[in-house]
């Protein structure tokens, strides 16, 4: 519904800056009445995690923007969380150490360990990596929390 008390669809080809909007906007775009969702087979899943530090940033800011710019080329069976944590400056106690991380998430529909769509993230030098195959389900449980808001 607009402003005025219209209600409308958005599409890709209808309203589609709106489309865009509620896509990745969360809930500050409207009222989301209805969806239609494509699903896809998916019996295999490669899944990635790496962590990097500090001195990569800049690699890892170039990678994101690349793989972000260049997405109509990318396949459609392939995505991931990417998270750039800056913890500031905490008292000598603190467990948690200061500075940046990078964690890349990876996921891409099939069963080929460390897919070649990811390899912008993959070649960067890391402190912790982990590449598997596994189904579906076995990646998003532990994904599941209570914080769902943060997906």
């Amino acid at each position: 519904m607009t402003a005025s008390g219209a209600i409308i669809t958005a599409s890709a080809t209808s309203d589609p800056d709106l489309f865009w909007a509620l896509k990745g906007g969360g809930n500050n775009f409207g009222i989301v009445t209805k969806f239609t969702l494509a699903a896809y087979k998916a019996p295999k899943v490669s899944a990635g995690l790496a962590i990097h530090t500090e001195a990569d940033v800049d690699k890892y800011i170039t990678a994101l923007a690349d793989f972000a710019n260049h997405h109509e080329e990318i396949d459609s069976g392939a995505g991931g969380i990417f998270v750039l944590l800056v913890i500031p400056g905490k008292p000598e106690t603190q467990a948690v150490q200061q500075g940046v991380t990078v964690m890349v998430r990876t996921v891409q529909i099939g069963d080929v360990v460390n897919p070649a769509v990811f390899e912008n993230f993959t070649s960067l030098p890391h402190v912790f990596s982990q590449y598997t195959v596994s189904s579906l389900a076995q990646y998003v449980e532990p994904l599941d929390s209570a914080y769902q808001a943060g997906r």
